[in-house]
């Protein structure tokens, strides 16, 4: 989508959608126009633990269990999402923060109905499978398997889930070219259409980048999500978002992100 001819970015041209066999069931569902949001953050730094040598190595051991900071993952969720009593965020829903992004608390909320999208700002890694990719939660890293253990549709009910973390859209290929990216395994798990980024994003960036996707929401109800991802890319190319960082024109910032099935 970054690619210059000299004149525009490729995606001026036309908006791109990646499509996976898992999504095909849904590609053109209808959605709902009204978002209601759960919105999940971690920022808390988390280092390995010590281990105690007389018990068994974890099955977390083959991945590094070293993440930094996310200073901007609170604000990600609580700028967006709004309670009953606090109306001058952008959409109603109910926010999730460290310590309450906990395993239960995740799949209790996703399993509610209530939500039509969920907002996850935290660490994720990218394996070759359910049991080596991992999202990072309260209580540490939990892999996908560990998700599908608990409920393999667990996110049927989400026309979209924003996945605001590192990685989240990679390609995994396998010398069997099995692909097993975390948003294909969300797509799996029942979502209808992810967002996520295709290498390590900058957090701060990060940020301003989930609010403007859902100001221009806000702004336009009726635009597809192809349109607002699209919107918000060009926005940041050509610097239209107001107290944008200059150097977050760099296609770093914005060219990462995909959507992946319903584009609608």
């Amino acid at each position: 989508v970054a690619l210059w001819d000299g004149s525009k970015y490729l995606m001026e041209y036309g908006a791109f959608v990646y499509g996976i066999p898992a999504a095909q069931s849904f590609w053109d569902q209808p959605v709902a126009s009204l978002w209601e949001i759960a919105g999940f953050a971690r920022g808390r730094e988390y280092s390995l633990p010590k281990r105690d040598p007389r018990k068994p190595p974890s099955d977390q051991d083959d991945i590094s269990l070293v993440a930094p900071e996310l200073p901007w993952a609170l604000s990600s969720i609580q700028e967006i999402i709004h309670t009953p009593h606090q109306t001058n965020h952008l959409f109603p829903g109910q926010s999730f923060p460290d310590p309450s992004f906990t395993l239960n608390q995740f799949c209790t909320a996703l399993k509610s109905r209530r939500f039509n999208v969920g907002l996850i700002a935290t660490h994720a890694y990218p394996g070759a499978s359910p049991e080596t990719s991992y999202l990072l939660f309260s209580e540490g890293w939990l892999s996908f398997h560990q998700l599908r253990q608990r409920d393999p549709n667990l996110f049927a009910h989400l026309d979209l889930l924003f996945l605001g973390a590192c990685q989240t859209g990679v390609d995994n290929q396998q010398t069997t070219g099995v692909f097993d990216s975390i948003a294909e395994l969300s797509v799996r798990m029942g979502a209808r259409a992810i967002v996520g980024s295709l290498r390590k994003i900058d957090d701060a960036s990060a940020f301003a980048f989930t609010r403007h996707f859902f100001s221009l929401k806000k702004e336009n109800p009726q635009w597809s999500k192809i349109k607002l991802l699209q919107t918000a890319q060009l926005d940041f190319a050509y610097n239209r978002v107001a107290g944008l960082k200059t150097d977050w024109q760099a296609s770093y910032h914005w060219s990462p992100y995909i959507l992946v099935g319903n584009w609608h």
